[in-house]
This record gives structure tokens, C-alpha cells and sequence, in this order.
């Protein structure tokens, strides 16, 4: 019952984060109303789960996140009268600390949420398969919408499946309205990918040093049509972010890749193979920007010396 439980959640988790991207990246209240409802319904699923069999709970720390919430909801909570002239609200119906206390509470089922994917997360986190499949769904995620935007910039094709975009109408933003955002989801997705990238390389790379593997066989090794394919997803991903002309998005790939070959540098990869993944990623991302054409992104940060001065 306990597994059956988990891979709900876990399920249920990646449905979540799936409509909260596709649905207007989330920016629509309708529609992410329903990740919100995914998300707390799974909390009320595992809370039943967990009273019902007190040794399967699992401990998080709940004492800072707990204190969080308490300290929204003091802001929202009616005060004494002696004490309501010193927070006074918008017309003096209602004495509390927040002067719009139904933006309060709306931003306090915002926070459950947030808390409440994050444990889901942690949860995921304590078993390495479900650890993986969250992985390859945010890879997954992060190709799609890297393809759909890369199609939007090249065809000029500027929908968000049958809505007619109204902004940015000359950058790729996949199914965000934002380009900033859209590019903040691919950032963040692009590690995964070229970490996995690596881990395969790195089989291979130690299969190779025990001389079991000629050069024939390296050809048809298993791991190399999934490194591949990974590495393309990646330079997808890359080539995507150059499309949306988000500068910050950008910059915070290189400074995110940067990190993963060097924190890779600290685990049982050669520097050979990080090179090689290195400059495979960093050669195909180059020809598919020349293809794609890297002027809008470069005119783009050509523009920070007029905007950010005393005038701009």
C-alpha cells in the first residue's frame, strides 16, 4: 500500500509540474489552480497514508516551514481592538497586520504549494528510481519546450498552442508568455541533461580503460546512442536559450554549466572525458547558433550600455 502510495505521488508530482509549464508557465490562476489541487491533494493523500501507519512516516524538518506559515497567517488574523488602531487597513472594516488581507491569504496557499512540492520532492529524492524518472521527466520537459520554441523563432509560428501570442512576437518562449521565464525553465534544465550526459560518458570512458572495448565495439556500445541523444537535447536546450534573447537566462547557463564540469571534476571522471563532452557540447552549440543566427542575442546585449545609464 505504502509503495503503491509513493508512485502515486510521484506520478502525481510530475503531472503537476507538467501543467504548471504547459498551462502559460503557470502565470494563469485558472489553470494553475489545478497544479495546486494536484499538488495539495497528494499532501492530504500521504498525510492519510501516514496516520494510518505511523512507522511509515517519513521525517522531514517541518519546524522553520511550519514557523513560516504561522507567521502568514499572524498577518491575517483578527487583532484586539486596543491593538487594531496600530495596523490600520484599507476602510477600517477589519482590524488585521496585512493591509490587504485577501492578497495575504491568496500568497499563503501559494506558499503551501510551494512547501508542499518541495517535500513531494524530498520524498521522490529518498528513492534513486523515482529520483531518476523526476530527472528525465524535467529533461523531458525542458526538450519539449525547447523544441517548441526553437519552432516559434524559426517559422515565425507565434502560438501557444491556439493562442495567438501578443508578446515578444520575434523570440522563442514555448508555451510561456515570458521570455524570461521560458528561458529560466531551460536553464535550469540543461544541467540535468549534460550531467547525465557526463555519468553515461563516464561509463563508457571506464569500460573502455579495462580494455574491454575496441574501437568497433565503442561504436555499438549501449551507451552511446543514449549519449548522443543527450547531447543533442542539450545543444536543443542551448540553442533555445540564444533564441529567447534573455540575456540573464544566458549568462546563467554558461555560469550552471561551468559548475557541473567543474563540480564533475571532483567525482571519478577524467579530465579527458569531461573535455570531450565539453567540447562536443560546445561545438554543436556553436553550429546550430550559426544556423539559427546569433544577432538578435548579441544586439541584445549590445543594448546594456544605453539602458543602463543615468538617462536610460
Amino acid at each position: 500500500m505504502r509503495s503503491l502510495v509513493l508512485r502515486i505521488t510521484e506520478a502525481g508530482l510530475i503531472i503537476a509540474i507538467w501543467v504548471a509549464v504547459l498551462a502559460f508557465g503557470g502565470t494563469a490562476p485558472p489553470f494553475f489552480l489545478v497544479t495546486q489541487v494536484i499538488i495539495l491533494g497528494l499532501a492530504i493523500l500521504l498525510l492519510s497514508t501516514s496516520l494510518r501507519s505511523p512507522r511509515a512516516a517519513v521525517g522531514f524538518p517541518v519546524a522553520v516551514p511550519a514557523a513560516l506559515i504561522v507567521w502568514v497567517l499572524l498577518q491575517i488574523l483578527p487583532l484586539p481592538t486596543f491593538l487594531g488602531s496600530l495596523f490600520p487597513t484599507a476602510g477600517d472594516t477589519r482590524h488585521t497586520i496585512s493591509v490587504a488581507p485577501y492578497q495575504t491569504v491568496s500568497h499563503l496557499i501559494l506558499l503551501v504549494t510551494y512547501l508542499t512540492a518541495f517535500y513531494l520532492v524530498l520524498l521522490a529524492d529518498a528513492d534513486r528510481n523515482a529520483k531518476k524518472r523526476l530527472i528525465y521527466s524535467l529533461v523531458a520537459l525542458g526538450a519539449f519546450e525547447a523544441f517548441y520554441g526553437l519552432v516559434q523563432y524559426l517559422t515565425g509560428w507565434q502560438q501557444i498552442f491556439v493562442y495567438v501570442k501578443k508578446f515578444y512576437l520575434e523570440d522563442a518562449t514555448g508555451t510561456y508568455i515570458n521570455r524570461n521565464h521560458f528561458a529560466g525553465l531551460l536553464e535550469l534544465t540543461l544541467p540535468f541533461t549534460i550531467a547525465l550526459a557526463l555519468l553515461l560518458a563516464g561509463n563508457l570512458s571506464r569500460v573502455a580503460k579495462r580494455g574491454e572495448l575496441t574501437a568497433r565495439q565503442g561504436l555499438s556500445a549501449k551507451e552511446l546512442p543514449p549519449l548522443v541523444f543527450l547531447l543533442f537535447l542539450a545543444i536543443a536546450i542551448f540553442t533555445a536559450l540564444v533564441a529567447s534573447r534573455s540575456r540573464m537566462g544566458i549568462i546563467s547557463a554558461l555560469v550552471s554549466l561551468m559548475a557541473i564540469f567543474a563540480l564533475a571534476g571532483s567525482s571519478s571522471l577524467s579530465k579527458r572525458t569531461r573535455a570531450a563532452v565539453a567540447v562536443l557540447f560546445f561545438l554543436g552549440v556553436a553550429g546550430m547558433v550559426l544556423w539559427v543566427g546569433s544577432d538578435p542575442a548579441v544586439k541584445r546585449f549590445e543594448t546594456l550600455g544605453h539602458e543602463y545609464t543615468p538617462t536610460g
